[in-house]
């Protein structure tokens, strides 16, 4: 399932292949390079770095 995104730089929207994910891609409007992540797995390493920091403050 394609991911979609946005240039951070131009704001130019995007659907990418998987098989993208982890890989850098080069914005066709503008000079700004676009990280590919997964949203699922970005999320669910935010929500282990949260937990990991609250673990760490007791």
């Amino acid at each position: 399932m394609p991911i979609a995104l946005n240039c951070p730089g131009c704001k130019t929207s995007y659907k990418i292949p998987d098989k993208f994910i982890g890989k850098d891609i080069q914005c066709k409007k503008c000079p700004q390079t676009i990280s590919v992540v997964d949203e699922a797995e970005e999320e669910a390493a935010a929500e282990e770095a949260k937990r990991i920091a609250r673990n760490r403050k007791r």
